[in-house]
């Protein structure tokens, strides 16, 4: 069956839904559920699920948010998936990226989301605005989603010193926001070895970090 609609109908969401379960595997569901905990998961392997993504992607990709349920684990994460594979003016996307992020709940969806916004680094420089804006919110979820996009793609020659200012100034103490802060700086310091030095020995991060 194609994901490519040009309407989406409550119906539609259903089928996909029925066809997500059937695509399941219990074993790796298993797997998953070890990893993140506390959470419902299918257990759908991410190559099919990226594959469905892109198909909806191609289609009416509003319809199908607005259709779009979040009990599952891979609910959430497909919706965030076909928001990066759509092809949109970057502005209009961030509306929509916007709308979404509160639906992020763990680590697995964060950073696989991250890694398939790659029009960010098309669109850089309003991109990295929009990102220190949201470093200024209180869910730790989004303060994550800011590091790991500044790690997935702004360790680069003009966005390095900025990150690096941007990384210092986290001060959420959550566990995931510490361990995709350390994780953003272990990658800068293998880059930018001298600057992440230098922060390191300003003191002005964290104990923990």
């Amino acid at each position: 069956m194609g994901w490519k609609k040009e309407n989406w109908t409550a119906q539609d969401y259903t089928e996909l839904l029925q066809y997500l379960r059937e695509s399941s595997e219990s074993k790796f569901q298993q797997f998953q559920q070890r990893l993140i905990p506390d959470t419902a998961i299918l257990g759908i392997r991410t190559p099919k699920l990226r594959s469905f993504a892109k198909e909806i992607a191609k289609g009416n990709v509003p319809g199908f948010l607005q259709v779009a349920q979040r009990d599952w684990h891979e609910e959430r994460l497909l919706q965030g998936l076909v928001i990066g594979y759509w092809n949109v003016p970057f502005s209009e996307r961030l509306e929509y990226l916007t709308s979404y992020l509160p639906l992020i709940d763990n680590w697995a969806i964060c950073d696989m989301v991250c890694n398939t916004l790659t029009c960010f680094q098309k669109d850089a420089p309003e991109g990295f605005h929009y990102l220190l804006d949201l470093l200024q919110q209180d869910n730790p979820w989004i303060i994550r989603f800011v590091l790991i996009m500044f790690l997935s793609h702004y360790l680069q020659d003009d966005y390095i010193d900025k990150v690096l200012e941007a990384s210092a100034s986290v001060t959420n103490d959550h566990y995931y926001v510490r361990m995709g802060n350390a994780w953003l700086l272990s990658v800068a310091f293998v880059k930018y070895r001298d600057k992440t030095v230098n922060l390191l020995k300003s003191s002005r991060l964290d104990d923990w970090t």
